[in-house]
């Protein structure tokens, strides 16, 4: 029972509540984007070799900037890279999306779209646990609730990759069923 009264106790935490819960709404994407990814190129070439292929380039390119964008937060403060990737990454999905799409564009710039979508995705988790560390540093009196904070916020994240792909999931059944409904001649 105590062990839950301390998480009563980091719920209470002056904006735990909001870094809670936004901080799963915000990382959403990452369970999302990976499965969107792969169920929309191959939709569009047919092939799920092909999708793979970007899907990993999306991977790799973020397993290889993340901690560069995390470096740069640590100099310069989260505030500017989770804007400026706040921007590029949609930006770098729309254009993933059209290139996708698209009959008149090579395959390579459905790739180079997927590395830079990876590329630019917002360092959430970095800048939510930074958060914590300042919600509970020393001077606050909260040191004690720390090692706490943090087990609820990576708990918590385990929940984006549960609800990401059955958000997909439930898009995909919107969407065709959508297509069906409007397919129908009465």
């Amino acid at each position: 029972m105590l062990g839950l009264r301390r998480y009563l106790d980091v719920w209470q935490v002056p904006g735990a509540p909001t870094l809670l819960i936004t901080g799963i709404i915000g990382r959403l994407g990452i369970g999302m984007t990976p499965l969107a990814l792969l169920l929309v190129v191959e939709e569009v070439t047919g092939r799920y070799s092909l999708a793979a292929l970007a899907g990993g380039c999306y991977a790799l390119s973020g397993a290889a900037l993340s901690p560069v964008a995390g470096r740069i937060a640590d100099r310069i403060g989260p505030t500017p890279v989770l804007l400026g990737t706040g921007v590029a990454h949609p930006l770098a999905l729309i254009g993933l999306l059209w290139s996708a799409r698209s009959d008149a564009v090579p395959f390579t710039l459905v790739l180079l779209a997927a590395a830079l979508a990876g590329a630019t995705y917002p360092p959430m988790t970095a800048a939510i646990r930074g958060a914590w560390n300042d919600l509970t540093s020393v001077d606050t009196g909260r040191y004690h609730l720390r090692n706490t904070a943090l087990a609820a916020e990576t708990t918590l994240f385990e929940v984006v990759f549960v609800l990401g792909p059955l958000l997909v999931a439930g898009f995909v059944l919107a969407a065709d069923a959508g297509r069906r409904s409007s397919a129908r001649r009465w």
